[in-house]
Parts: structure tokens; sequence; C-alpha cells
């Protein structure tokens, strides 16, 4: 049976200090899977190009949570994060973060910041991820601890890779709620002029074990609609046997008939059913694999 306990994979920073109690402290907002990691030194980013590495802005300390996804097929990856102090104007250290196939992992910088003594981690930051990372994405969610409020802060830098699949769509970090009035609806629409067959493949985000598959047929312009839990309670692997409920989901939809043509979008949404509440959690970010271009400015007129 497949549990959400299994081990987290490494998280390695830059720094003199022991951290195993603050990694203990680690939250993920729809996985709860924890750190199991050894204290390594990471030495400080070079920036001779900024241009190289992916920004992720907007963090507010005590609720920002940073996803990294990994979508390849199998292997781990490792992400290296590197942090900038805007009060004092400096890099303050660097973070290693490795991420299995199929999983997305949740941090907290400012749990990271403390680490990194002496620092003041309550100051505003940006995390600068170094780039070339095929099909991987990443997600900043914001979480209100007063209002249990939560909001997608993700600011993209730059249309997706060319390597990041135009032809499937992820959903990252969908939650699975049997009891509670927290809820992922996933949307598909089928934007072709032609029938359709698309397969969600799905997997723990804690862990990117695979927990199966269900096709979900498409009519030209025709949308559907449902939780991520009801989608998981009908896949192949629970029909088959008795699995056990992760917290969280990664979603790939995967046109399966037929082989090109058909497109489809898709979208998630994180609904509070006794609030009305909801939070558009669509558009995770990639992070590219090559250079931002910025193009020149047209002369003015």
């Amino acid at each position: 049976m497949l549990t959400t306990t299994q081990k987290f994979p490494m998280i390695a920073l830059a720094g003199a200090i022991s951290f195993l109690a603050t990694l203990a402290a680690f939250t993920a907002m729809t996985s709860p899977a924890r750190a199991d990691s050894q204290l390594s030194d990471l030495p400080m980013p070079g920036f001779a190009d900024p241009y190289n590495k992916t920004p992720i802005v907007g963090y507010t300390a005590g609720e920002s949570q940073i996803r990294l996804a990994n979508m390849r097929d199998e292997g781990t990856v490792t992400n290296y994060i590197s942090i900038w102090g805007q009060d004092e104007k400096k890099w303050l250290g660097t973070v290693q973060v490795d991420v299995p196939a199929k999983a997305s992992i949740s941090i907290q910088p400012h749990l990271m910041l403390q680490t990194f003594a002496p620092v003041n981690w309550s100051q505003p930051i940006v995390l600068y991820v170094e780039n070339g990372r095929e099909k991987q994405l990443w997600q900043h969610v914001r979480n209100t601890e007063q209002t249990g409020r939560i909001e997608d802060a993700s600011v993209c830098t730059h249309s997706p890779h060319q390597d990041y699949i135009p032809a499937q769509q992820v959903v990252l970090n969908a939650q699975i709620n049997r009891v509670g009035p927290r809820h992922s609806l996933v949307l598909l629409h089928n934007f072709s002029e032609q029938d359709a067959v698309f397969e969600a493949r799905m997997y723990d985000a804690a862990t990117g074990a695979n927990l199966g598959k269900l096709d979900i047929p498409l009519a030209a312009r025709e949308s559907f609609s449902e939780t991520a839990f009801a989608l998981l309670d009908q896949s192949d692997q629970v029909r088959v046997q008795a699995i056990g409920y992760p917290d969280a989901l990664n979603i790939e939809f995967v046109q399966k008939a037929p082989q090109d043509g058909a497109r489809v979008v898709v979208a998630h949404a994180l609904y509070d059913y006794t609030t009305g509440d909801g939070t558009n959690l669509s558009n995770p970010c990639p992070i590219h694999g090559g250079m931002i271009t910025i193009p020149p400015l047209p002369n003015p007129q």
C-alpha cells in the first residue's frame, strides 16, 4: 500500500550549522512528506549572466511556499536555488532540492533562511533557480494562516520551454480530501474540431509513485470537470487493488486518440465548499531551458 510518509528527497543548504530541527518543521501545503537530509556546503552563486536564472518573486515570510515539480518519466532531478536578500543586497545562500520523477516538493523559504545564520530571514527576498530544467515546473503559493486562504502568487518570466510537452497539460498538487471542505476541481476542454480521448495519469505528489490512469473521452469543443478525488477513485489501480490515498496528486493529461490534431486545455481550481472561496492554480511556471530573450523595443512614434 502506498503511503504519504515515505522519505522526502534531500534538501541540502549552504551553511555551517545543523538544521535538522528546522527541517522537521517543513510543511507541505498539500503533501505531508518530510525531509530526510544531511548538511552539505554549496558554493555561493556566480551570476555572470543573470538571465540564465529563473527568478521567483513576491515572497512573504511565514506564508510563501514554493512547489518544485519534476515531470520527467524517470530519474530524480536537482534544483539549485540561490537566495538574494533585498535589504542586505547580497546573496544569502544556496539551496539544493532533489525531486523524484512525477513528484512536486513544497518548501518554505523563511525556514530555509533561518539556517543561514546570521541572516535577517524576515527581509524581502528573491529566489533564483538555475535554468536548463527540461520538463520541470515551479509554483509559488501563499497560505494565510489567519484566514486559511490560499493564493497563487506565481509570476512566470516567459513562455514554456520547447521541451515542456505542449501536447500535455499538468495539474500540480491537486488536493485529495475525503473529509473536510477544501477540494481540487479539475476542468478539461477539447478546443479542437475533432473528438478525442485524453488519458489522465495520476501520481502521488509527495513521492511520484504511479497511482493509475483514467481515460476521458471528449467530443469536439466539449468540457469535462471533476474533483481530483473522483478522478483518483475511478483510476484503473483503484479498481484493481486498494491503494492508500495520498493528500495530493500530480496529474498529466496526455492525448491518447487520435495520435495528433486534438488539443486540450486544463484548469485547476481549489475550492472551499463551506465558504465558496476559490483559488485558480491552473498555471505552474516552467524552469526554462535557455536564456530569457528580451526583444528590442519599437521606436517611439
